[in-house]
């Protein structure tokens, strides 16, 4: 309905004011407004085997158990929940071919156990904004945003954490928009724990922008932090520890090749890796800016096998600028 020039703006409808406990399947042109869904063990959002076009979903929430919060995999528009939670099942499957879609996410609270908590891996846009935003899984992997692009408010999650996943955190060619913070509430730990994955912890490829504060990245069979091609990245009031298994692979606390642009470590403790805490080797572009302050590399004790407590390599046509400020090297 189109209100003529002049009406008085109409309320919106919320997110509560009709609830409905079974799935809802999209369809072409739909337009969803003031639908709360909790679903239990059944999905919550879904859409046909066909292609849709011209979704229009907003002040929408989806709950469930065990259930899947949106499965959605070919569609075109933009789905705009005001909540998104889950305990037990996936919070969010968004696979297929989304090349046209939006994705814009509030009041997110996951925790999905062995199931992913937020995968978004069928392209289109992404994006997650507030400040209570959590996921918790243990053996699936928490957030996995693959060729899809994070919109230009980015993904914001106070905490993410994984126990016994491939890996906790994937970001892979995530656009050259915007990026990944996780911040904590200003308590060890806050940000949440990835511990016990079978791959890297976090692993960070063609991505920008990713912030990491007070999380603990430890026990993980892989690199602590893996990034290539990552342009900014800062870490913040964590502790990176006893990670990797592969000395073959050169595997690390935190592992960069080609990080650019500007990025920075802060009152962080790396310890106990395999071999380096702290490995960045770029061969090309510029690291014009690394800033690295009151924090500390500890190599493991001498019967381990440690290496470098931090290194900085710059091959080829790489230029790296570094600036190291009250910080320790231990043994």
């Amino acid at each position: 309905v189109s209100p003529p020039t002049g009406t008085i703006a109409r309320p919106t409808l919320g997110s509560g004011t009709a609830t409905m406990s079974g799935t809802v399947t999209l369809a072409n042109s739909t337009t969803l407004r003031g639908l709360a869904l909790s679903t239990g063990a059944s999905t919550g959002l879904t859409d046909p085997a066909s292609a849709l076009t011209s979704v229009d979903v907003d002040q929408t929430s989806v709950a469930t158990t065990t259930g899947t919060g949106l499965a959605l995999s070919d569609i075109g528009g933009t789905v705009k929940l005001a909540a998104l939670t889950s305990n037990g099942g996936t919070g969010a499957n968004l696979t297929g071919s989304n090349s046209g879609a939006t994705f814009d996410f509030t009041g997110v609270a996951i925790s999905s156990g062995a199931n992913p908590g937020l995968a978004a891996t069928g392209g289109g846009t992404i994006r997650v904004t507030g400040t209570t935003n959590t996921i918790a899984s243990t053996t699936g992997t928490a957030l996995n945003v693959s060729n899809t692009t994070i919109g230009a408010s980015g993904l914001t999650f106070r905490s993410i954490s994984a126990n016994g996943a491939v890996n906790g955190i994937v970001l892979n060619n995530t656009g050259a928009t915007a990026g990944l913070a996780v911040t904590g509430t200003g308590a060890a730990g806050s940000g949440g724990t990835i511990e016990n994955t079978t791959g890297d912890a976090v692993s960070l490829t063609s991505t920008r922008d990713a912030s990491l504060s007070w999380m603990t990245i430890s026990d993980n069979l892989g690199n602590g932090i893996f990034g290539s091609s990552v342009t900014n990245f800062t870490l913040a009031s964590s502790t990176v520890d006893n990670n990797a298994d592969d000395d073959a692979t050169d595997e690390a606390g935190i592992k960069f090749g080609n990080l650019l642009g500007t990025a920075s470590i802060t009152d962080t403790t790396v310890s106990n890796s395999l071999e380096d805490n702290a490995r960045i080797v770029n061969s090309s572009g510029t690291l014009s800016q690394l800033t690295i302050t009151n924090s500390t590399f500890r190599d493991p004790a001498a019967a381990s096998p440690g290496n470098n407590g931090l290194l900085l390599q710059a091959d080829g046509t790489a230029s790296i600028t570094a600036d190291i400020t009250g910080s320790s090297f231990l043994r």
